[in-house]
C-alpha cells in the first residue's frame, strides 16, 4: 500500500537524491525524464519531454529547469520548446508579493495570474508532483480548489485555470477542465501513475 505523503516522509527520503525519474505516456508516443534533487520541501529539477506527432499534438521536444523555495513553491522556471517550425523559450520567476514575471524574447509581463502560486505544464506528471508535494507538506486535506498558471508546451502560451484536488489519505484525485483522475504517489510524493497521462517507469 502506498504510504501517505507528509513532510516527515519527504525528509526521510532525502538520501536517495538526486535521481533520474522517467515517465512513459499512455497511448501516446511521448516520454518525460528529469534529474530531480529533493531536500526537505525544496526541489530542483531539469527535465525534458519528447513527443512524436500524434492526434493530440505535433512532434516536439520541450525542456525545463526549475527550483522551488523551502515551502515547495516554484520560484523560478525556464522553458524551451522545439518544433519543426522553430524554437521558443520563456522564463518565469515568482516574487514574495505573489507576482510572476514572464520573459519571452523581448517581451516582459508581470502578473499574479489570478493568484496562482502553482504552475502546471500540460502533459507533465512531474509538475503535478510539485503541486501535490506542496499541498501535502502543508497538511492540506479534503477538497481544495487550486488556482493554476498553465503552460501550453507546444507554443509556451500561458493561461489561468482551476484544478480541484481531493485528498483523503492514500486517495489523491485531480479534476481539471478536461479530465478527472485518481493518482498514485510513492513515499516521496512523486506521481507514479496518472491514468490517461503517464506512468513512472
Amino acid at each position: 500500500m502506498t504510504t501517505p505523503f507528509t513532510a516527515e516522509t519527504a525528509v526521510a527520503g532525502d538520501a536517495q537524491w538526486p535521481t533520474i525519474l522517467t515517465w512513459r505516456a499512455y497511448d501516446e508516443p511521448r516520454m518525460e525524464s528529469a534529474r530531480v534533487q529533493i531536500a526537505g520541501n525544496r526541489v530542483r529539477a531539469a527535465g525534458r519531454i519528447v513527443a512524436a506527432q500524434s492526434p493530440l499534438h505535433p512532434a516536439f521536444s520541450a525542456s525545463y529547469d526549475l527550483a522551488t523555495d523551502d515551502k515547495g513553491i516554484i520560484d523560478r522556471v525556464t522553458l524551451r520548446t522545439t518544433r519543426k517550425s522553430g524554437v521558443k523559450h520563456t522564463s518565469l520567476t515568482r516574487d514574495e508579493e505573489g507576482f510572476w514575471t514572464v520573459i519571452t524574447g523581448n517581451s516582459q509581463v508581470r502578473s499574479n495570474f489570478g493568484g496562482a502560486i502553482d504552475l502546471d505544464l500540460g502533459l507533465s506528471p512531474f509538475f503535478s508532483t510539485l503541486t501535490l508535494r506542496r499541498l501535502r507538506s502543508q497538511g492540506v486535506g479534503g477538497e481544495i480548489e487550486v488556482p493554476m498558471l498553465m503552460v501550453n508546451l507546444i507554443d509556451l502560451s500561458l493561461y489561468e485555470a482551476i484544478h480541484v484536488y481531493r485528498i483523503d489519505g492514500d486517495s489523491i484525485q485531480i479534476q481539471t477542465a478536461t479530465s478527472t483522475a485518481t493518482l498514485t504517489l510513492d513515499d516521496d510524493g512523486i506521481v507514479t501513475d496518472y491514468p490517461g497521462l503517464a506512468e513512472l517507469v
